[in-house]
């Protein structure tokens, strides 16, 4: 039951509402760090093809005609015009138009994009493949994306960091944490490449998915032997699975780790999941504290730290604190 000493604090601190910048930055959690960037914006092609490349018995330059992809029939009348040049034009053309019907999310387009250009005779570089594999495992196809590995493999073609994060990823997405945990200590037994931020990252998201926090941890301890420096999303996603299973305090010791010792800034998030955490214990005097930290470094609440403050005053029924909340949300026009 919230106190009247701690509603009165909570109440004084909305007060201070105007106080809060509301367009601070924030690092998001996101599964998207991992590999290419898959936008859902229009992809624009300013340096796709050479008009050099595309001149021919006195037509404009091809680039002139297309100068973004905005669509997948653009995609395909701009590959159907590439692929009857001669001689061929290069991989890295190629791989430019896969990326860009990848940003636009058309994960079967560009799969059978990268099939024609198999067929037709393109040659497979690691960058290529790397987009492919990516569009499988978007789709849930994660399976597929290992098949594309062993082309890899038959075609001489070396998968990086990059294409073992994205087949992880897969996994995880696919709810396959056992086999994901199997690859990745394939990946460090066998040095079949070394793990970087974004991979442990991963493995960590995955853990924590299912509630492994204890092996999330010592992952993260790993990380710091093996000389990978551990990043605030790393933290964030222990510190997040933490406050959800009510390990508060695990959840603050890991905080001050983060803090201290390691010189990593909490962002946002960081601030929203310890809330999270104590909203769910009733624990309301370091509620105010923590909102009352955020203003003094500038951290504005977002859209969810809200929504899990006004929950938590319902379920209170502390409506006036619940009130000041929405009227804020609607000021910032969430």
């Amino acid at each position: 039951m919230m106190t009247r000493s701690s509603s009165s604090r909570l109440h004084s601190f909305f007060k201070l509402k105007c106080n809060f910048i509301p367009n601070s930055v924030t690092t998001p959690l996101s599964s998207s760090r991992l590999g290419l960037d898959f936008s859902p914006h229009s992809t624009s092609l300013p340096s796709l093809l050479h008009s050099t490349s595309f001149s021919n018995n006195g037509d404009p330059p091809l680039l002139s005609r297309y100068q973004t992809v905005t669509n997948l029939d653009h995609a395909f009348n701009l590959f159907d015009e590439m692929i009857l040049r001669k001689p061929l034009l290069s991989v890295v053309k190629f791989t430019q138009l896969l990326n860009a019907v990848a940003k636009m999310k058309h994960f079967s387009s560009c799969l059978h994009l990268f099939k024609q250009m198999c067929v037709i005779g393109v040659p497979v570089s690691e960058y290529s493949m790397n987009i492919a594999i990516r569009c499988c495992c978007q789709m849930s196809r994660t399976n597929d994306g290992f098949a594309l590995l062993g082309c890899c493999f038959r075609r001489a073609v070396v998968p990086d960091v990059c294409t073992f994060n994205t087949l992880l990823d897969g996994l995880i997405r696919e709810d396959r944490i056992v086999q994901a945990e199997r690859l990745f200590k394939k990946l460090i037994k066998h040095k079949l490449c070394e793990p970087d931020v974004v991979m442990y990252s991963t493995m960590i998201k995955g853990l924590c998915k299912f509630g492994n926090n204890d092996i999330a941890i010592g992952l993260l301890r790993l990380m710091d032997e093996r000389g990978c420096k551990p990043d605030i999303y790393a933290y964030n996603t222990i510190i997040d699975s933490l406050c959800k299973d009510k390990m508060i305090e695990d959840a603050f010791k890991l905080f001050n780790e983060m803090v201290f010792a390691k010189g990593i800034q909490p962002n946002v998030i960081t601030y929203t999941s310890l809330i999270y955490g104590l909203c769910n214990l009733c624990r309301w005097d370091e509620v105010s504290k923590l909102l009352k930290e955020m203003e003094d470094l500038r951290i504005s609440p977002n859209f969810q730290t809200f929504s899990i403050l006004v929950d938590a005053f319902c379920k209170e029924g502390s409506v006036d604190e619940a009130e000041a909340v929405i009227d804020i949300m609607v000021e910032r026009v969430y």
